[in-house]
């Protein structure tokens, strides 16, 4: 059979199903995780309730969602549905717009997205070959899982797209993206590969699931690979981003990954009382990426700053970051030990070639 994102899902579920394998972390920190058994059970069931409503094998399903406990059920329910996902910013990110309401609906009639999975107090009025599904239907049906679900999806014949993405639409209208099943596979398996993963690593990711950095360096990463994954809200992190840094503790996140601005936000946000008495020597990873870097810039400014942003951690793995935030990030202060000899900071790209900037809209 041909390697298929359906199919490794199944792989990990089969080696060990009760592994941890999802958290969503609230906003007061609390979390519970869910086993690969019950991550699963839950996707699969939520995945029938989309074929009850229409859905078929390579049928579009379009989530508009920014709170992760609705956006990873959603995607995982259409993968396992042999649907394909296509994940979008809801207009809450941009302002309650009524233009981005009619930018998503559009977005739905040129994908031919077969139902849309939105959040209650959105309208969203899709083209009428579209149904409009409600998160809080998809999460009550996945609470209903039963065996028969995952049987189900075992004799599935996976679709040739793994997924769709859209451009975000900030200077002319959004493009789509189509994601090739083993296109994605191998580009996940190459960035595990890349990060030196382990088995005993655990991820902690804040980024939306409408990002690629949420969903294909977070979520599909820690599905395909069996590694546990805990979830924040992004809209939570940059109300207050020391929960992060707390959630990275209680978790026991080993790799966690943010553009620029989330450290520049912590550094300048996370209050010393909020970090007293913070270890974070179990994190080997703080990654970056979606940012524009070069080898240039991974030089003696980022090195000081990773040892200042963390102190006490094993190990720092980035991608470099800019000079300008350097200073601001050493205000972080996750434990009051001297940072360990073996912090480093490196560029997961070639060493010592800058790479090409692309403009903004010309991608």
């Amino acid at each position: 059979m041909a390697a298929s994102l359906q199919r490794r899902i199944l792989e990990r579920l089969d080696e060990d199903p009760r592994r941890p394998a999802l958290a969503c972390v609230d906003a007061h920190g609390r979390f519970t995780w869910r086993t690969r058994e019950q991550m699963v059970a839950r996707a699969a069931r939520a995945g029938a309730l989309l074929g009850e409503l229409g859905a078929r094998r390579g049928d579009v399903v379009l989530i508009v969602a920014v709170e992760p406990e609705a956006a990873a059920t959603a995607t995982l329910a259409a993968w396992l549905a042999g649907a394909v996902p296509l994940l979008a910013a809801p207009p809450l990110v941009h302002g309650l717009a009524r233009a981005r309401t009619g930018a998503l609906r559009e977005l739905a009639r040129r994908a031919g997205a077969r139902i849309a999975l939105v959040p209650a107090a959105l309208q969203l009025a899709p083209p009428p070959t579209c149904i409009e599904l409600e998160h809080a239907r998809l999460l009550a049906a996945a609470d209903g899982a039963c065996a028969a679900d995952v049987e189900r999806v075992r004799a599935l014949e996976p679709p040739a797209l793994a997924a769709l993405q859209a451009t975000s639409g900030t200077t002319r209208a959004p493009r789509i993206a189509l994601w090739q099943q083993p296109r994605v596979l191998a580009a996940v398996d190459g960035m595990a590969r890349g990060m030196g993963l382990e088995r005993d690593d655990v991820y902690l990711n804040w980024t939306p699931l409408y990002h690629d950095m949420g969903l294909v360096n977070n979520l599909l990463t820690c599905v395909l690979h069996g590694i546990p994954l805990a979830l924040l809200s992004p809209l939570d992190v940059v109300r207050s981003p020391a929960l992060w840094m707390r959630a990275l503790a209680d978790t026991g996140a080993t790799q966690t990954w943010s553009p620029n601005f989330g450290y520049a936000l912590a550094a300048q946000r996370c209050a010393d009382a909020e970090l007293d008495g913070l270890s974070l020597a179990h994190v080997r990873g703080f990654w970056n990426a979606a940012s524009a870097c070069t080898s240039r810039r991974s030089s003696a400014s980022t090195r000081a700053s990773s040892a200042a942003a963390c102190a006490g951690t094993r190990a720092r793995r980035t991608s470099a970051a800019s000079r300008r935030s350097a200073a601001r990030r050493s205000r972080i202060r996750a434990a009051r030990s001297s940072p360990s000899a073996s912090t480093s900071t490196r560029c997961a790209q070639a060493a010592s070639r800058a790479r090409p900037m692309h403009r903004r809209g010309t991608r």
